[in-house]
């Protein structure tokens, strides 16, 4: 499936890669460089208490090591599948898995 492939693809490393996407923090550039072996960006973001806790929720469901590698995962996927629709023109659909409805999927 072309869409596994690019997701394996896209960022094969997601720990070692830089996604710099966030918000200036008082008067500090928006991304600070950190000195580590990789590449990598700090960003801060201020989330709303519901999105807050919807990230640990996901920390936990997907027993990953921080909420950052929680946050790389979701921007990799999203970017695969951002990139599937608009390069290859797909539309995207999810099967519920009692009912079997199945229900076209709006990204943007």
């Amino acid at each position: 499936m072309r869409i596994q492939q690019d997701i394996e693809t896209k960022m094969p490393d997601a720990a070692q890669t830089a996604v710099p996407t966030g918000a200036a923090s008082s008067g500090r550039d928006s991304m600070q460089k950190t000195r580590q072996s990789a590449e990598r960006y700090k960003i801060q973001i201020q989330l709303s208490e519901r999105a807050k806790n919807r990230l640990f929720e996901l920390v936990e469901k997907t027993e990953a090591e921080s909420a950052a590698q929680v946050v790389r995962e979701a921007l990799r996927i999203y970017d695969v599948l951002i990139d599937e629709v608009e390069e290859h023109n797909s539309e995207l659909f999810m099967k519920d898995g009692e009912t079997g409805e199945i229900v076209r999927l709006k990204l943007f």
